[in-house]
């Protein structure tokens, strides 16, 4: 089996529709298309574990979803995230033992994507992991898409390059609190002082000489 079908999904779940359809679990059914369940608006948790998906775009559809488990799949690239940023309601995702699990800050970089999750893989995601991986994006170029690029092959390029990052909003009403604003520019520890005015400093021994010669006298 390699397409998943409306007949399959209502036999498996026993629902009168799809639109009824809340839990839906076809893990390790070597499913590769998965494009019907853009038709199943209401389902709130998707169990496709050890599975042959390789995009995400059918899950965009599913506005109600919580969590999705997409474990042991053939997703390449993080690119595919895209399609789940709208997904408001989405709270734990599953994307380990994935290709796109290798790419080096894998776990920031999800996390910047999709900043309402509350759980990536094994592990919550703290207030703190959430803020960092804000701060840290946009990250350096995806590996995958380099490779696609040396190939010449400009569609997989294309699908790899990660979409230029909104400005942070300041706004009371932004989902999720922006990235804290970089502090101001220090100066170096090596940064040398500035030159002495040379007047300034034979006035300054002036000074001290007087003051001292006052406070000998003063003691006599």
């Amino acid at each position: 089996m390699t397409t998943l079908t409306a007949d399959l999904i209502l036999e498996k779940t026993k629902a009168a529709s799809l639109e009824d359809i809340k839990n839906l679990n076809l893990w390790g059914s070597e499913l590769k298309n998965v494009s019907v369940l853009a038709c199943v608006p209401n389902v709130e948790v998707l169990s496709l574990s050890v599975n042959r998906i390789t995009e995400l775009e059918p899950f965009g559809a599913c506005r109600q979803l919580q969590e999705l488990y997409l474990r042991k799949n053939e997703v390449r690239v993080l690119d595919e995230l895209d399609h789940l940023i709208s997904l408001s309601s989405l709270r734990v995702l599953w994307l380990v033992d994935n290709p796109c699990a290798d790419v080096p800050d894998y776990r920031a970089r999800v996390i910047a994507k999709l900043p309402q999750l509350h759980k990536l893989d094994h592990n919550n995601i703290s207030e703190d992991e959430r803020q960092r991986a804000l701060s840290s994006a946009p990250f350096p170029i995806d590996p995958v898409m380099a490779e696609a690029e040396s190939a010449g092959d400009p569609k997989q390029a294309a699908t790899a390059r990660p979409p230029p990052r909104a400005p942070s909003s300041t706004s009371n009403s932004a989902p999720y609190p922006a990235p804290p604003a970089s502090a101001p520019p220090q100066l170096s520890h090596e940064t040398p002082p500035p030159p002495i005015d040379p007047s300034a400093k034979k006035e300054a021994i002036f000074k001290y000489f007087i003051c001292s010669y006052g406070s000998l006298g003063g003691v006599g």
